[in-house]
């Protein structure tokens, strides 16, 4: 599966107004994946303006922005 067909699945199955763990989403999703890509995944929705990243201990939390949620709407 390529990197932006994970992303959108990623977009659609985050929740609408809170900040959740990545990874989390991608074992509910079953989508498999190496650090790094999931670092490139992260960084591309942020500079895409789509979530907000915050990290602690090497966790990913995201969630999605305005921007994001009216992409999501419009799929």
């Amino acid at each position: 599966m390529s990197i932006q067909a994970k992303s959108l699945r990623i977009m659609k199955a985050l929740p609408q107004n809170k900040k959740v763990l990545l990874e989390e989403v991608l074992r509910e999703l079953e989508i498999e994946t190496s650090n790094t890509e999931l670092s490139c995944i992260a960084n591309c929705l942020k500079r895409n303006g789509l979530v907000d990243l915050d990290t602690s201990d090497h966790k990913i939390f995201v969630g999605l922005t305005d921007e994001g949620k009216e992409i999501i709407l419009n799929i």
